[in-house]
């Protein structure tokens, strides 16, 4: 495989990864005392300040959003063929989305017809949030208790990340989505698109 869009392909994968976190702990309440009670504060926004927040979104959606054009040159040169790039993002509304969205950040301006996805797509109220899920087996389940430190610790077989997100409107305001969510669905439709064309991740 030719040695940039692999290189490409691993930025999309380090932007993605560095919108999640696994590992809960990491992040302390903080512990208020009086003699009227104890008061618990959890913010998962870390040490992160809103700018820093919102860097890791748009870096994610930009590597995600700017695959297609080297990979549609790459596949003419290899004896592929570029149109299934066209044809793969035609097919997820999660990619026209991401894509709409990094050239609004880049343009400032709404795109004509609404973009690829038609829905003139924002994003906004980025942040840094605790997303919980649970597991495939039933009655699987998922919540967080405070140790006595006090610490944020998952219990069940679910999975609980933090994630940088935000939700994603359209030119009316209406619910779109979740940032994460269309990321995730996003870099599926990618990888779809690369095992079709051969190409290894």
């Amino acid at each position: 495989m030719d040695e940039e869009l692999q290189k490409r392909i691993l930025r999309i994968y380090a932007a993605i990864d560095a919108t999640a976190e696994m590992d809960v702990s990491k992040f302390q309440p903080q512990v208020f005392s009086s003699g009227k009670g104890v008061l618990v504060y959890q913010d998962f926004r870390g040490d992160l300040s809103e700018e820093q927040t919102s860097n890791i979104a748009q870096s994610a959606i930009y590597n995600l959003a700017h695959l297609g054009v080297p990979l549609r040159h790459w596949a003419s040169r290899t004896g592929r063929d570029p149109e299934r790039s066209d044809q793969a993002v035609k097919k997820s509304f999660e990619l026209q989305v991401i894509i709409d969205l990094s050239n609004l950040d880049k343009h400032v301006a709404p795109p004509r017809n609404g973009g690829l996805s038609g829905r003139e797509s924002k994003l906004s109220e980025v942040n840094r949030l605790m997303k919980l899920s649970t597991g495939s087996q039933p009655s699987s389940s998922a919540f967080l208790t405070l140790t006595p430190r006090p610490a944020a610790r998952l219990v069940g077989s679910g999975a609980a990340t933090v994630v940088v997100t935000g939700t994603i409107v359209d030119k009316h305001g209406l619910h779109l989505g979740d940032l994460h969510e269309f990321l995730t669905k996003g870099t599926a439709a990618l990888e779809n698109l690369l095992a079709e064309l051969g190409v290894k991740t």
